[in-house]
């Protein structure tokens, strides 16, 4: 009896150590406009983008869950929640034209790249180094050119002591979205809106709130579909929540 309960001891620390698991929130987007101009199609399949922080394995083109969302004028848009141990972070974007959704023909279903942005020792994307837990990351591209390529991120300090006091629904939304959210002392609260590329489009609210529970609403009926976040800040700090909208 007692290995048996050293044994799932160990099962629980090793179990745990799982769910404690750092993730960061990156954001990949590609424009395929000029690749369209020049000829291109965009693939059946859609585009998708593959690299080593898929799982349970790495590099699967054809993998639905990282296809990316089509926002419209031939940019497309995927948010995904990454490992930290998944960086440094390599990358391609994915336009198959395999009945397979998979890899093929280099000039038409995956990138071919050359310059700054890929790694030195291969021609993938390459993103360096992670940003730490709960940190949003996005990365915007032109599709086959290392030109356009931008990392921006979206920092936040403490998030993983509070994230889980701001929810934001219903989400997927098409009209109206609410958020509920508590605070420990009476301050200032600041939302804002921010597209896609993190870039705040739209300040929803700035006002000193008491402690508490509270719950506001905010009309986005007039936002594309799309992926948005909404930050929350406040006392320094700052948290995004990821929302979609489809209508």
């Amino acid at each position: 009896m007692k290995k048996t309960y050293t044994l799932l001891a160990v099962l629980f620390l090793v179990t745990g150590a799982a769910f404690a698991q750092k993730t960061s929130s990156v954001t990949f987007t590609v424009d395929m406009s000029a690749y369209v101009a020049a000829g291109g199609s965009i693939s059946p399949c859609g585009v998708h983008v593959a690299g080593n922080f898929q799982t349970p394995l790495s590099w699967v083109p054809s993998d639905s869950s990282y296809k990316l969302i089509d926002m419209g004028n031939n940019i497309f848009s995927g948010t995904f929640i990454i490992s930290l141990d998944s960086f440094p972070l390599k990358f391609k974007f994915i336009n198959s034209q395999q009945a397979s959704c998979s890899w093929g023909d280099v000039h038409t279903d995956q990138e071919s790249l050359s310059g700054d942005c890929t790694d030195a020792t291969d021609d993938n994307r390459f993103i360096a180094e992670n940003f730490g837990a709960e940190s949003f990351l996005f990365y915007a591209a032109d599709w086959d050119s290392c030109t356009g390529s931008e990392i921006t991120l979206t920092g936040i300090s403490n998030a993983d002591q509070w994230s889980d006091t701001v929810s934001v629904f219903p989400n997927p939304a098409s009209a109206e979205i609410r958020i509920k959210f508590s605070l420990v002392n009476a301050e200032r609260i600041h939302f804002v809106l921010r597209n896609y590329t993190g870039e705040a489009i739209r300040s929803l609210s700035d006002e000193f709130l008491s402690a508490g529970a509270h719950e506001a609403a905010f009309d986005v009926s007039d936002l594309t579909n799309g992926i948005y976040f909404i930050g929350f800040e406040a006392s320094g700090k700052q948290i995004n929540k990821p929302l979609q909208i489809i209508k």
